[in-house]
């Protein structure tokens, strides 16, 4: 490298001294890097699809209890049709009388999927099959969409009837009296709905042989069954609904007196999956009795003692209590039939139809996946909806407590180290690490959300962690555990606008940085992020003109030039590819650099296209091993939006 690109590299740091007014006790120096460039917006090539697309990917992964908020790390093959949750979003809006937009569409989807169903090609069949084709034609008649043909349903079923009536497909549910009762509700459940009176089927299924194990088995157990034993009583349950199906005046006179029982039990049973799955059992046996034993008024008791208290802030229901953000598809519909029974309104039924819509596409719906807040994931959502012209749909205020909380969590354990003893309990040299990639994080955020920070209890609480961290630099874990703590420490002071002077700390990033230097040198510590830490460190070192900057200026262009392939950037020496967090990195450390002339911007770009799927950028082209998320969409966006800055490039040539 010539004379000029090596002064460009060692001067990429432009250092001016001002005050900050970050604290009155302690006075600030103020370290600049040089300009850093922070896209305004996606190109308006991008296909308005995908940035449609994209705004719906923060919605989905955006957690909000109204007061407080934030984004989730959702990575997942999303965007794509998912049964379960298809099935049941359906279910609801049907049960509550809501519109289903676009239903043919969805309908065509699920006719799509008879490769997993028994009844049109010979799919080897068991009792998943069995449940899933339930599913299917449920899904069908709730849709309005064709329905399969009854004769051909009815010669499929009775290949697997039983000599006592029953049916059995096998797989993982047993082949015993109950296992078949249990199959044999889904066939009664098929057949009912596809409109076939019982005089019908007898013509195609041996319904009086069933008839007679059903009433035998009914005797047997309903004087000896609670409903609360939820299996025995399940049970019970479908023998009742199939014998109601199959011939009702063989019905056993005990089998009402237990339903009423029964019904006036309900409000006993406590909030749980099986309990409410057995509770719309029962009704439906109730129905097909046509037993008219007030379960509506019992339901709804439960529904206000049980089940509204459990309501979540998805406005659906899961069961990881009311403040998960979770809705849980199967459980909510079954929640929502109950409703209608019951005649009660549906609790905060616009934030539940919001979740389904957020998680709705053509076809029907994506599935439902629980995730936690994430500051990382927050700091990425942020610049991308701020770029895709989006960030007024989240509430600023309600990010604002969960930045606010993420700080005074630290801080608030930071000043509760003393005990009575007198020693210090200290963190572990990666717990500090991590603490410290958080404040960074949220110092970021705040940034980018145009909203004011805790300066002053970020950087004390920055320099109390570093204070604590192991000062043995022969350990290499020591080495690298020192060097991203003060890397971040050092990105956090720049997104604060603010610098503590204290000779100690510089030295000790000095210190750090030429250690670094020569493992990085070595190979030892070859990793791109490495490289990254060093080229943080060594900003600082360059600004308080160390004579050991010029040197690691030159390790840090070595080695990017080592780690250089012709669609930008690997991470280590012993991987051949590129990726897209390792191009983000090095293009970080080269436009920092103030120089491109040496990298073919064309085949970067087309990498970074070729990363390009339906909301948003994975790591790498035709990837199987990862998904797009918040992280690598953005920075993929970063990439393009540097790199196509100042000469055209077509989009659209890329799909």
């Amino acid at each position: 490298m010539n004379k000029r690109k090596r002064t460009a590299i060692i001067v990429f740091l432009i250092a001016i001294f001002v005050f900050s007014g970050c604290s009155r006790s302690v006075s600030f120096k103020k370290v600049i890097f040089n300009t850093e460039y922070i896209p305004e917006k996606i190109p308006e090539a991008v296909p308005n699809r995908w940035r449609n697309n994209l705004t719906q990917y923060l919605d989905l992964c955006y957690l909000t209890n109204g007061k407080e908020a934030a984004f989730g790390a959702l990575s997942a093959d999303i965007f794509k049709p998912d049964f379960y949750s298809t099935y049941a979003a359906v279910g609801i809006l049907k049960s509550l009388s809501e519109k289903i937009d676009n239903p043919e569409k969805v309908a065509e989807w699920i006719k799509t999927l008879k490769i997993d169903n028994p009844v049109y090609d010979g799919y080897r069949v068991n009792s998943f099959g069995i449940m899933r084709f339930y599913k299917e034609v449920i899904v069908l008649k709730n849709l309005n969409g064709a329905l399969p043909n009854k004769d051909l349903v009815l010669k499929f079923f009775r290949k697997y009837e039983k000599k006592d009536g029953t049916f059995a497909f096998g797989g993982s549910q047993p082949d015993d009296l109950n296992g078949r009762i249990s199959q044999t509700y889904f066939v009664i459940s098929v057949i009912k709905t596809l409109g076939v009176d019982s005089d019908t089927a007898k013509r195609f299924l041996n319904l009086s042989a069933l008839s007679d194990t059903l009433r035998s088995y009914i005797s047997k157990h309903v004087n000896n069954t609670s409903l609360k034993d939820v299996n025995k009583s399940g049970y019970l349950i479908s023998a009742i609904y199939e014998l109601s199906y199959a011939d009702k005046k063989q019905m056993p006179r005990d089998a009402s007196v237990w339903l009423e029982q029964s019904v006036q039990s309900i409000s006993s049973l406590p909030y749980g999956f099986l309990y409410i799955a057995l509770i719309d059992n029962l009704a439906e046996a109730v129905k097909a009795m046509n037993a008219d034993i007030g379960i509506d008024k019992q339901i709804g008791k439960y529904l206000k003692e049980k089940v509204i208290p459990e309501q979540n802030l998805s406005g659906g229901f899961g069961l990881q209590g009311r403040n998960s953000n979770f809705l849980e598809p199967m459980l909510t519909y079954k929640i929502a039939k109950l409703f209608e029974i019951s005649s009660m309104r549906y609790p905060d039924l616009n934030k539940m139809l919001e979740t389904l819509k957020i998680h709705r596409i053509s076809e029907g719906w994506i599935k439902f996946y629980t995730f936690d807040p994430s500051v990382q994931a927050t700091y990425f959502a942020v610049r991308l909806a701020k770029e895709n012209g989006v960030l007024e749909k989240y509430s600023k205020s309600a990010l604002k407590v969960f930045l606010d909380g993420k700080v005074r969590s630290i801080t608030d354990a930071l000043s509760q180290r003393e005990i009575s003893s007198g020693i210090t309990r200290l963190d572990a040299p990666d717990v500090i690490v991590s603490k410290l990639e958080t404040l960074y994080y949220v110092s970021a955020t705040y940034k980018a959300l145009g909203l004011p920070s805790p300066k002053t209890e970020i950087m004390k609480a920055g320099m109390t962690l570093l204070d604590e961290l192991p000062g043995n630099l022969n350990s290499d874990s020591e080495l690298l555990l020192n060097s991203k703590s003060l890397s971040y420490f050092i990105l956090t002071s720049d997104r604060l606008n603010c610098w503590p002077e204290k000779p100690s700390l510089i030295t000790k990033i000095e210190t750090v940085s030429t250690e670094l230097a020569k493992s990085v040198q070595k190979e030892k510590f070859e990793n791109i992020d490495n490289l990254y830490d060093l080229f943080v460190l060594n900003a600082v070192v360059s600004f308080y003109k160390s004579r050991e900057a010029n040197a690691n200026t030159r390790v840090i262009d070595k080695v990017l030039s080592d780690l250089s392939v012709p669609d930008g950037f690997k991470r280590s020496h012993g991987i051949d590819t590129a990726d897209m967090d390792s191009n983000f990195i090095g293009l970080q450390i080269k436009s920092r650099g103030g120089y491109l002339n040496d990298m073919n911007k064309e085949k970067v770009i087309k990498f970074v296209m070729d990363s390009m799927e339906s909301y948003g950028f994975n790591y790498a082209p035709n990837s199987s091993s990862s998904y797009p998320d918040l992280k690598s969409t953005y920075e993929a966006l970063w990439i393009l939006s540097y790199l196509t800055c100042g000469f055209r490039f077509n989009y659209s040539e890329h799909g």
